[in-house]
């Protein structure tokens, strides 16, 4: 059933508002007048997540692989966004910031090649060399994960 114009207004309205009372009454924190949103992320960090506020570029990215087959599908994606933005935009490189999260089973990838050999994490992470088939004794994304 096709829906009226001001029926989907209507029903936007409501969720704005819906979160807009949700956020207050969490005590989601706001920047304090004449305080920009950035200067509000940082005062609000943890000491652990200040790094956050380090980070470049005008446009950020946050990506994230939980299995092994999702990080060479992240960094074939990583790659794309760079190549199109640049392509397509004249973008250079230096106005994007990608942060790359490996977890969970896809945490093998934040290791180098010699502690997927020693540790053996290609059996851990049950994740196959494409080469050769066999549980892989290499980080075959550790190029494509470095800054």
């Amino acid at each position: 059933m096709d829906s009226h114009p001001q029926d989907r207004r209507r029903f936007v309205t409501r969720i704005a508002s819906v979160l807009g009372v949700a956020a207050t009454t969490l005590g989601i924190p706001r920047p304090a007048k004449g305080e920009s949103a950035r200067a509000a992320q940082q005062r609000e960090l943890h000491e652990l997540d200040k790094w956050i506020g380090q980070l470049t570029g005008e446009y950020r990215l946050v990506l994230d692989a939980v299995t092994p087959r999702g990080v060479p599908e992240l960094t074939q994606y990583a790659s794309t966004y760079l190549m199109l933005n640049a392509s397509t935009y004249g973008m250079p490189q230096t106005k994007s910031t990608l942060v790359v999260i490996v977890r969970n089973m896809a945490a093998a990838f934040g290791f180098n090649s010699e502690a997927w050999s020693t540790f053996a994490l290609g059996e851990h992470a049950q994740f196959n060399d494409p080469r050769g088939g066999a549980p892989a004794v290499r980080n075959v994304s550790a190029g494509s994960l470095s800054s």
